[in-house]
């Protein structure tokens, strides 16, 4: 593929999936922009059948087959009388969902002569469906049968991972789809640090065992989507698509090198391992499958020479983000165990009493370097490793342990805490919070539940059994920050909650330029939270126009800076 206007050949895709109805003529022009002189064929997939509207000249050359010969056909011609049913199902279900995929098929030059092409897929989007497919296509023959089978020409056969060649495939089809559709994908290199005194000392046989149960360790890190490969006698290269952003690949790595530095035992031995790993990041960084190889062997040669058992990105200054990042989230997972984190409480208050009805409980970081951090400093970072839910098992502990201590000062007070989609998505959740109030003896109603919408409507509808059984035994449920995602009403009538905060955001606009708009829309939202007899707290108070405005609108409770910032668990009597 040629790669030196790889951007601008992509942007006339990207401008054609906008289109209706892309013109055919400008689908073509596209094509030969980006993949030249190889071998490809075009089809129209928005009627019956197939037909192709353009073969390139090597596709030409490859089959012997004229133009004319070949336009209007349905591709599948080429397989003669050996229609593969369950590749070409595949492909069908492929091109019906907008994605690529790659086969091996069986195929017939026009004098009879049998070859097997690798054909990739990219489907061309129109109208919010495939318009037009693009079929990469390339003779694999003597590759295949050199190898003996299929599967030997695309797998290693020493461990039974994806090999180079699959590899870059993948990886093409991997930054096709980034580019399309959005997101990151990272090509990470894991060499095996010292492993040719391992292969020198055990001998080759049992070093083939370690390679092939470093192999299934790490394959079962990833997810459906990534890839797997061997690259080398003790490298290792792992493909993470469809990130949503490049440093999402973070916990990922860190989970990767954590599963090879698990002992392994060899012959009544326990060998322990470790590896150096070299990074490549698009968009960051390479924009083509060969480029994001070459940058991620560039990297690890660089790990190597300074740090073995570390990993280094390409592009240095984004390397030194990941760094300090992952420095972060190494210093978070030590704050959890060495007790750095604090709990302050944020009073909610009764608008037409002023009292105290409940307080939340929001985690700080006493950073040894950095002093306190807020959660907006560090929750996002512990969300991205994955340590969602071991925070959220902090802050539970902690929380109830001054519910505990203010329940036997006789000042009992509902304390509120805050989870996230990790923590909602814990099979633990519900026995954590029962073993938690079990071992304080603190009554179930006073504890709440805040869960937020930005969790998405799949995570929270998957928590609704969870969250209920917590009602079922007195815990509160209440939504946060609600109006900052476009929930559905049927959504919320199906959850299981005691109450409704309306997002800062609303409360912050009252009295503003567009005062009465902005009043009618606080007034619906407290509206709805009535009509599902929900509890209405409004967030972010700052002024006594708010507070006068809110208790007018018959709000019940209400949190801000006006009544008073988050504090330490002593100052909270001072408020009651």
């Amino acid at each position: 593929m040629k790669t030196d206007s790889v951007g601008g050949e992509l942007g006339a895709f990207g401008t054609l999936a906008g289109v209706a109805a892309p013109d055919t003529a400008a689908v073509i022009e596209a094509a030969l922009r980006l993949f030249g002189g190889e071998c490809f064929t075009v089809s129209d997939v928005t009627g019956d059948g197939h037909p192709v509207v353009y073969a390139s000249d090597a596709f030409l050359t490859l089959t012997g087959y004229a133009l004319d010969e070949v336009r209007g056909r349905d591709l599948g011609f080429l397989q003669g009388d050996e229609v593969g049913q369950a590749a070409a199902a595949q492909a069908r279900a492929a091109l019906l969902e907008g994605r690529g995929v790659t086969r091996v098929v069986r195929n017939y030059r026009r004098d009879g002569t049998l070859f097997l092409n690798e054909q990739c897929y990219l489907p061309i989007p129109g109208d919010g469906r495939p318009a037009y497919l693009l079929v990469l296509q390339k003779d694999v023959t003597d590759t295949v049968r050199a190898a003996g089978s299929r599967q030997d020409a695309h797998h290693d056969t020493l461990t039974g991972v994806a090999n180079r060649r699959l590899l870059e495939d993948r990886a093409r089809q991997a930054l096709f789809e980034a580019r399309r559709e959005g997101g990151a994908v990272a090509l990470a290199l894991f060499d095996l640090d010292h492993f040719r005194f391992l292969n020198d000392t055990l001998g080759t046989h049992r070093a083939d065992r370690v390679l092939r149960e470093v192999a299934g360790r790490l394959g079962a890190q990833l997810r459906r989507t990534d890839t797997l490969a061997r690259v080398g006698g003790d490298v290792f290269a792992v493909l993470l698509t469809k990130l949503p952003q490049a440093r999402s690949a973070l916990p990922v790595l860190d989970k990767l090198q954590g599963s090879v530095l698990d002992p392994v035992r060899e012959g009544g031995a326990m060998l322990r391992l470790s590896a150096t790993v070299g990074v490549e990041v698009f968009p960051e960084g390479a924009d083509t499958a060969e480029a994001l190889l070459a940058h991620a062997e560039q990297a690890l040669a660089e790990a190597k020479a300074s740090e073995r058992g570390g990993y280094r990105f390409h592009a240095g200054g984004f390397d030194a983000a990941m760094r300090q990042r992952a420095s972060l989230v190494r210093d978070l997972r030590r704050a959890v165990l060495e007790d750095q984190l604090v709990l302050h409480y944020q009073p909610k208050v009764e608008l037409n009493s002023g009292a105290i009805s409940s307080v939340e409980a929001l985690v700080r970081w006493a950073h040894p370097e950095r002093g306190l951090l807020k959660p907006a400093e560090f929750v996002p970072v512990a969300e991205e490793a994955r340590l969602g839910a071991e925070l959220f098992g902090w802050v539970l502990e902690g929380a109830c342990r001054q519910a505990m201590r203010w329940q036997q000062q006789r000042t009992s007070r509902r304390v509120a805490i805050n989870a996230s989609a990790q923590a909602l998505e814990d099979p633990r959740l519900t026995a954590r919070i029962k073993d938690a109030l079990t071992r304080y003896d603190l009554h179930p109603g006073l504890l709440e539940i805040e869960i937020n919408e930005r969790a998405g409507p799949d995570v929270l509808e998957a928590a609704g059994d969870k969250l209920r059984e917590l009602r079922g035994i007195g815990v509160r449920v209440a939504l946060d920050d609600f109006g900052v995602e476009r929930g559905s009403l049927s959504q919320l009538r199906g959850m299981p909650l005691d109450g409704l905060k309306i997002d800062r955001s609303f409360v912050g606009r009252l009295g503003g330029q567009d005062a009465e708009a902005d009043l009618e829309l606080v007034r619906a939202i407290i509206g709805l939270g009535k009509s599902l007899h929900l509890r209405v707290t409004a967030e972010g108070i700052e002024t006594r126009q708010q507070n006068v405005l809110l208790r007018t609108l018959a709000c019940d409770d209400g949190q801000g800076f006006l009544f008073s910032q988050a504090v330490p668990a002593e100052y909270v009597p001072a408020f009651a």
